[in-house]
């Protein structure tokens, strides 16, 4: 059987900023319910699977319409476990259950200003093109640009964290960096095959003007809940 589309949601239980950060509420809904309700709204893939090792995370899917049919392993648990762990994992089991998917869409729940347009277009990036991973990025402020930064040893000693830093002069000599802001990643499912990570071997960038927070601290929740309101 042949599935174009897959989406994966990562919820694992543990989190040490937020504890049960999945299952926070935003506005009514839990987040992971949230990027549940995005997925299937969207209309833009042909299976949703919750990646979790959470019983009460999977209740919360079930409960949305995304039942759990495989719960995550411990080595894609840990707080060391990447997005290309989840992603390789949960591709695997459903090579095995012969299932193949031509693409692969990870959507962070802790990112929910996400849009269907912005996932639309990450998703497209690499079916009509030969890109074979997309992303999305949002722009950042030259204030914290690399080249006005600088590290510290253990002494306090600073360095120029690059080696234009010291030459810098004015904001006008900085080129605009981009950050992650967790909307979507997608992937190619030949390329998992062949053991890239989720940034394949070419990447493209989806450019994102809409506002985002990436949840990591309670701060980072309540301001999500203002911004969603």
């Amino acid at each position: 059987m042949s599935t174009r589309r897959l989406a994966v949601i990562p919820c694992r239980g543990g989190s040490k900023g937020v504890p049960r950060k999945n299952l926070a509420i935003v506005n009514g809904l839990s987040l992971t319910a949230r990027a549940i309700l995005f997925s299937q709204e969207s209309g833009l893939f042909d299976l949703i699977h919750v990646s979790t090792d959470d019983e009460e995370i999977a209740s919360e899917a079930e409960k949305y319409g995304a039942p759990v049919s495989f719960f995550r392993s411990s080595s894609a648990s840990s707080d060391s476990s990447s997005s290309t762990d989840v992603i390789r994992e949960v591709h695997q089991v459903f090579m095995n259950q012969n299932e193949k998917f031509e693409s692969i869409a990870l959507l962070e729940p802790t990112s929910p200003m996400r849009t269907i347009s912005v996932v639309k277009q990450t998703i497209e990036a690499i079916e009509e093109s030969d890109y074979d991973a997309a992303l999305t990025l949002s722009p950042v402020s030259v204030s914290y640009h690399p080249d006005k930064q600088f590290s510290l040893n253990q002494d306090g000693e600073a360095s120029f964290f690059t080696d234009l830093g010291r030459k810098i002069k004015s904001r006008q000599q900085l080129s605009t960096t981009y950050i992650r802001n967790g909307f979507c990643y997608a992937i190619r499912g030949e390329s998992i095959d062949k053991g890239t990570d989720i940034f394949g071997f070419k990447i493209h960038a989806v450019v994102c003007d809409i506002p985002y927070v990436n949840i990591d601290s309670f701060d980072d929740l309540e301001r999500c809940r203002k911004l969603l309101q």
